[in-house]
């Protein structure tokens, strides 16, 4: 099964990128945007097709591609004045300046506003004016081609999605490219999907069949058709801050950091540059001197090939999650950089919540398999509570 619906979505991807454009009346019966069944007979093959092309049409122009310092990755305009959404650890912290490569290769510049490390949601707002020549509805009167939000609560299991990204980071006369998925589960403040992705989707749009969008690419999840978006509930929700309930939305446009650390292990991978190619092993390029991972004993060259979160025994009367068969404390195995970001994030936030110390404290501890040489080792690594830099502007009042 796993194999017929990769070569299903292979195929109404290609169709979508080479076909010409149909007429409505091609096709016998429209697609359900809610379905959550496969296409049985050549015309409803082709009605999903129909319907991932006008998702295509209707929403390219809304995703963008996002360079902040020497990081590249991707989000979606949903706003005519410019807000743009996006991952939080693609833009790290508020009040930097960022470039914006928009669908027809264009470049305009942003300034990143708020972040949420907790659930990775972040936003920026592009700060230059519409470009002279632009077509979009709404162009000639300065507004943006604002996509439209839908809440991810409303999405089935199952139901087909449509991920628009820019996989290794935007390249030139390369318009977002289309993955075809199903979405799987949704927890909190993530969802899932098998659209595959890698290194670069990350703060990219998921829309649901209406063209909407139901998520933001958040991380690659333990493979590459298993992974991990920010729901368009965590941009609404509300939370509680300073002793009363404040909108997430609204403190996100303001600048505001949400979440006061990340929890980081203090190493650096080894990355292909070239072509987004997802095979490069997890190797080990620079540990951060007196960190988590150095007093654990990780050096550079190890190759990380699994890992697993350490289960505290307090665990037991923990809430239940859809993701638990990842964060069992199991090793699960890692074949990239960005596949060992995506399972730690995954084992970390979606592991029911233990292990996330407090500010500046002690995280989710988690077990590394690495090969040295001829020689394979598990070590056991403490995640540590890292503050925002305190030179940057952290949205305060």
């Amino acid at each position: 099964m796993p194999a017929f619906r990769s070569a299903l979505r292979a195929v109404v991807v290609v169709l979508v990128a080479a076909a010409p454009a149909a007429r409505a009346a091609d096709t016998k019966s429209a697609w359900d945007p809610a379905r959550t069944t496969f296409p049985a007979t050549t015309d409803e093959l082709k009605s999903l097709q129909e319907s991932v092309k006008h998702v295509v049409e209707k929403t390219t122009v809304s995703t963008v591609g996002i360079l902040v310092g020497n990081g590249a990755g991707s989000g979606v305009i949903v706003s005519e004045d410019g807000l743009v959404l996006t991952a939080a650890h693609v833009i790290g912290w508020p009040d930097q300046d960022c470039l914006l490569i928009l669908a027809d290769g264009k470049r305009v510049k942003g300034k990143t506003l708020g972040v949420d490390h907790d659930s990775d949601a972040g936003m920026l707002k592009i700060t230059d004016p519409v470009p002279k020549g632009a077509t979009w509805p709404g162009a000639g009167d300065g507004k943006w081609p604002a996509a439209e939000l839908a809440a991810t609560s409303d999405v089935k299991k199952n139901q087909w999605v449509v991920s628009m990204g820019h996989p290794g980071g935007p390249k030139k006369d390369r318009r977002p490219p289309v993955r075809l998925g199903q979405f799987l589960s949704s927890f909190r403040d993530s969802a899932t999907t098998d659209c595959t992705l890698v290194g670069g989707d990350s703060g990219g749009p998921l829309f649901d069949l209406n063209g909407k969008v139901i998520g933001i690419h958040s991380r690659i999840g333990l493979t590459l058709d298993n992974n991990v978006h920010v729901t368009t509930n965590a941009f609404r929700k509300e939370r509680m801050m300073e002793g009363s309930m404040v909108k997430e939305w609204d403190k996100l446009a303001s600048g505001h950091t949400m979440s006061d650390s990340r929890n980081v292990i203090g190493v650096t991978f080894k990355r292909k540059e070239k072509d987004g190619d997802p095979s490069l092993p997890a190797e080990v390029l620079d540990v951060t001197k007196d960190g988590p991972a150095d007093k654990a004993g990780l050096q550079v060259g190890d190759v990380v090939t699994r890992v697993g979160l350490v289960v505290p025994e307090s665990s037991g009367d923990r809430r239940p999650s859809p993701f638990d068969g990842e964060a069992d404390g199991r090793l699960h195995r890692v074949a990239s950089a960005e596949a060992f970001d995506g399972a730690i994030q995954v084992i970390e936030r979606e592991g029911g919540g233990f292990g996330r110390g407090g500010r500046g404290g002690a995280g989710p501890k988690f077990k590394i398999e690495v090969k040295r040489g001829d020689e394979t080792k598990t070590i056991e690594v403490t995640s540590k509570r890292r503050p925002p830099p305190e030179s940057r502007n952290r949205g305060q009042d």
